[in-house]
């Protein structure tokens, strides 16, 4: 990612305090928050569904674009 130097060190940039070792503190709190979440499993996705507007809108699309293809062939004599 972005935090990893070519040595495979993660580096964290701290500037946000007045002195260093306020800064290294914040870096170190980061870096703690960092590994934390780094341990947590990903939240498992829910499946949805499409709701009915949805559906409704994606058929009525589907048939006016039916309906364009229609018109695009040549009409039938009988």
């Amino acid at each position: 990612g972005k935090r990893l130097n070519r040595a495979g060190e993660i580096v964290i940039f701290a500037q946000a305090q007045r002195t260093q070792g306020r800064n290294r503190e914040d870096a170190m709190d980061r870096l703690g928050v960092l590994l934390s979440e780094a341990g947590r499993a990903p939240k498992k996705r829910l499946k949805t569904k499409p709701s009915r507007k949805a559906v409704k809108a994606r058929i009525q699309r589907k048939q006016r674009l039916g309906q364009k293809k229609q018109l695009r062939r040549k009409p039938l004599f009988d």
